[in-house]
């Protein structure tokens, strides 16, 4: 989807330092921004171990609107979730989505000029804007998507997706990597509509 990779350069050419190992905590995407949302890049919140940009474009055919939480530093994605046996157990039953590979990876990063070392290193951690492009992809009706990242998914993991009460939650090698939910209209209210 390129206007995910659009919205990926906008943010990469910030070029800030303080993205040199910083790891997505959180995405939010909208396929027509909020109103009053400007063309541009900018912070929300800025902290010294997390920053917060919304990233959004106007016109059309690349309009849409990326709100990306990080988390800075070569710490992780935040708190780690254990996930209990049964939920193990489950992945198994759940939907093999995919597995990306390195050069995979490495081509988005390239193309959307994303210098963040994490994404090159092996083994390389699959980038947020990454998954969300795929995703969306899949889901050519939505209006909204959000994605919360526990976990580091790296390149040749098998990505489980199970069907989960607001979304999906992505399990590899028995942790839960992401949790995603995707709207397929607008609404102020999110308890409705928001599966796909």
């Amino acid at each position: 989807m390129e206007q995910v990779l659009h919205l990926a350069r906008m943010m990469a050419e910030m070029r800030l330092a303080e993205y040199e190992g910083a790891r997505i905590a959180k995405i939010s995407w909208r396929k027509e921004p909020r109103p009053g949302m400007g063309y541009g890049v900018r912070f929300q919140k800025h902290g010294t171990r997390f920053l917060r940009i919304v990233c959004c474009e106007t016109k059309q055919p690349l309009m849409g609107e990326i709100s990306a939480s990080l988390m800075l530093g070569k710490g992780g994605v935040g708190k780690s979730q254990s996930v209990p046996k049964e939920e193990r157990i489950l992945k198994q039953t759940g939907t093999t989505w995919r597995c990306f590979s390195y050069a995979e990876v490495l081509a988005f990063v390239a193309a959307a000029g994303d210098a963040n070392s994490i994404h090159r290193q092996e083994p390389a951690i699959v980038p947020g804007m990454l998954i969300l492009q795929e995703l969306l992809g899949e889901h050519p009706m939505a209006q909204r998507m959000e994605i919360r990242f526990f976990q580091p998914l790296y390149c040749e993991e098998v990505v489980h997706l199970l069907p989960d009460k607001a979304g999906y939650s992505a399990m590899a090698k028995g942790e839960r990597k992401f949790f995603y939910c995707i709207w397929k209209r607008e609404c102020s209210d999110t308890r409705y509509s928001r599966h796909y």
